[in-house]
C-alpha cells in the first residue's frame, strides 16, 4: 500500500511540474501573492512576538506569570507553569507559534512529554491582529469582533475538556543570558520559523492552484478551497456564502486551523515526536464547537 501512494504521489507531483511548465504566469503569480501575503500579514504579526518571546523567557515572565494568574488558571484549567506560557503567548501571537514554544521549551527540557502534548491541545489562537485587520477589513469589523471572541471561547471549551488529567506542575527556570546573545539568538529562530511559515504557504497555494486546474465533484472543491490555506480559505468563503455561514465557515476554518497550519505544525514538531494526532483530534473538535456556537448565538446578536 505504501508503495502505491509513494507512486501516486510522484504522479502528481509530476503533474504540478508540468502544469507549472504550461501555466508558469498563473503559477508564478501564486508564488508572488503567496510572498506578498507573508510579508504583509504574518511576518508583521508573528516575527515580533517569537522575537520578544525569548526577551521574556529570559528575564522571568513565566514567573510573573505564575505570580498574576496561576492560581486561577490552575485551578480551572488544570496547567503548569510552562502550558500558562505557551497558552498566553500564542494567545497574541497565533498559530503556529504555540508549536515553535513548545518545540523550544521541549528542547530545553524545560517541559515535559506529557505537558508539551496537552499545550499542543489547548493552546491554539488565531492571530488577533490578522481577525481584526485583515477578516475586518474584507466584511464590517463588528463580524470580525464576532468571530474573534467566538474562536477564543471555543479554545477556552477545549481547555476545559482536556483538563481533567493531572500533569506535572514543574517549575520552569532559565539561566539568564547576555542581552546580545539572546537578541542574536531570538533573530535567528524567528527568521527560520518565519521563513518555515512561508514555504508551506506557497506549497499550499500552488497545491490549491493545482486541484483548481482539475475537474472535481464540488463539495470536494469546495472543502479544498476553504481547508487548504488560511487567507485563500476566507476569501473563497466571503466571495461564495451568505453572512451567517460566512463566520460559520470562518470561524470552524480558524479553529481547525487549515491544513497549512498542520503541516507547519507537524514539521516544527518533527523532532520532538509530540503527537500530531491529539493536535488533529482537538482542531476537528474545536471547528464542530465553533460552528454550534455561532449556530446559537448569530440570530440573536445580530437581527
Amino acid at each position: 500500500m505504501k508503495k502505491y501512494t509513494k507512486y501516486l504521489l510522484l504522479l502528481f507531483f509530476l503533474f504540478i511540474l508540468f502544469q507549472f511548465i504550461i501555466n508558469s504566469n498563473l503559477y508564478i503569480d501564486c508564488v508572488q501573492n503567496s510572498i506578498i501575503l507573508w510579508k504583509d500579514r504574518i511576518l508583521p504579526t508573528i516575527f515580533p512576538f517569537l522575537l520578544l518571546s525569548e526577551f521574556l523567557i529570559n528575564y522571568d515572565f513565566i514567573k510573573i506569570l505564575n505570580i498574576l494568574f496561576g492560581k486561577i488558571f490552575k485551578k480551572v484549567l488544570n496547567i503548569n507553569d510552562s502550558i500558562m506560557y505557551i497558552f498566553f503567548m500564542s494567545l497574541f501571537s497565533g498559530f503556529p507559534s504555540s508549536a515553535i514554544y513548545i518545540n523550544d521549551l521541549y528542547q530545553k527540557k524545560q517541559i515535559s512529554y506529557e505537558s508539551a502534548n496537552k499545550a499542543l491541545i489547548i493552546c491554539h489562537f488565531s492571530n488577533p491582529l490578522f481577525i481584526i485587520g485583515y477578516i475586518g477589513s474584507i466584511m464590517d469589523i463588528k463580524y470580525a469582533y464576532y468571530i474573534l471572541i467566538i474562536h477564543y471561547l471555543s479554545t477556552f471549551i477545549i481547555a476545559f475538556i482536556f483538563k481533567e488529567k493531572n500533569y506535572d506542575n514543574n517549575n520552569i527556570y532559565f539561566k539568564p543570558n547576555s542581552f546580545g546573545f539572546v537578541l542574536k539568538n531570538g533573530i535567528k529562530k524567528g527568521i527560520d520559523n518565519c521563513l518555515l511559515i512561508l514555504g508551506t504557504i506557497i506549497f499550499f497555494n500552488i497545491l490549491n492552484t493545482t486541484i483548481n486546474q482539475i475537474e472535481l465533484p464540488l463539495i470536494i472543491e469546495n472543502f479544498f478551497n476553504i481547508f487548504l490555506e488560511l487567507t485563500n480559505g476566507i476569501e473563497y468563503i466571503i466571495n461564495n456564502y451568505d453572512l451567517k455561514y460566512q463566520c460559520i465557515l470562518i470561524t470552524m476554518l480558524l479553529s481547525f486551523g487549515g491544513l497549512c497550519v498542520h503541516l507547519q505544525v507537524v514539521s516544527i514538531l518533527e523532532e520532538s515526536k509530540i503527537k500530531y494526532q491529539n493536535y488533529l483530534f482537538s482542531r476537528i473538535l474545536q471547528s464542530l464547537i465553533s460552528a454550534i456556537l455561532i449556530l446559537l448565538t448569530f440570530n440573536l446578536l445580530f437581527h
